[in-house]
C-alpha cells in the first residue's frame, strides 16, 4: 500500500480502519487461492503511524530510533514516511 488516505471530514470516524480491514480480507482472501502472499507493507506518514499501529501493523526495525522521537518528528515532518508491515498470517 504506497498511500492509504481519507478527506479530512471522513476521519476520526474508523472508516479508515473498515476500509483498511477490506483490504486485508481481500489481500487474505487472494493469498489463499491464487498466489503466495506474507506481509502487506505500507510507506506511512508520521502523522499517520497511530492509525497502522491500532490496525496491527508493525515498523520496521531501521525505525525504532524514528519511533522513539515520533512526536518531534510529527512536528518537523509529518510526512516523513515510516515502513510498516503486517503478517497476514498472523490475523485471526
Amino acid at each position: 500500500i504506497g498511500r492509504f488516505a481519507l478527506d479530512k471530514k471522513y476521519t476520526n470516524k474508523g472508516l479508515g480502519s473498515l476500509i483498511l480491514l477490506n483490504i486485508n480480507y481481500n489481500i487474505r482472501n487472494i493469498a489463499k487461492e491464487h498466489i503466495g502472499i506474507r506481509f502487506i507493507t505500507v510507506d506511512g506518514y508520521a502523522k499517520a503511524y497511530t492509525f497502522y499501529k491500532k490496525n496491527n501493523f508493525k515498523h520496521f526495525k531501521k525505525h525504532d530510533k524514528d519511533i522513539k522521537n515520533l512526536e518531534k518528528i510529527k512536528e518537523r515532518d509529518p510526512e516523513k514516511t515510516i515502513y510498516m508491515y503486517q503478517d497476514i498470517q498472523m490475523i485471526k
